[in-house]
């Protein structure tokens, strides 16, 4: 079986940060520059966890910049997605695949 390397990156109001149990956030830099470095060296895939001061929205800012990077390396994308027409919405922005959480299927019951 072969290996795949999968970054993951935590965006909290279109900046990315590392965080240690999502209790202490340091700050790494635009979302821009950190898709151009992973994808230029070759990760498998990339994950991001976005999250905004409202929760509930999805951040189309920081989905129009994902668009915009023309990076190679597919992208998975979760956060603010709470009904099935946002699945529509961040698919449209060129997003290979969705993570969801309790809230979408919480909300649908």
């Amino acid at each position: 079986m072969k290996k795949r390397l999968i970054a993951s990156l935590f965006v909290y109001n279109d900046k990315c940060y590392q965080t240690v149990s999502y209790n202490s956030y340091r700050p790494l830099g635009e979302i821009e520059s950190i898709l151009e470095i992973l994808d230029r060296h070759q990760v498998d895939e990339i994950i991001i966890s976005n999250r905004m001061s409202n929760k509930n929205q999805l951040n189309l800012k920081t989905l129009e910049k994902i668009k915009n990077s023309k990076i190679q390396t597919p992208v998975t994308y979760s956060g603010g997605i709470t009904k099935a027409s946002d699945v529509k919405k961040v698919l449209k922005y060129g997003i290979d695949r969705i993570a969801i959480n309790s809230s979408l299927w919480k909300k649908n019951k």
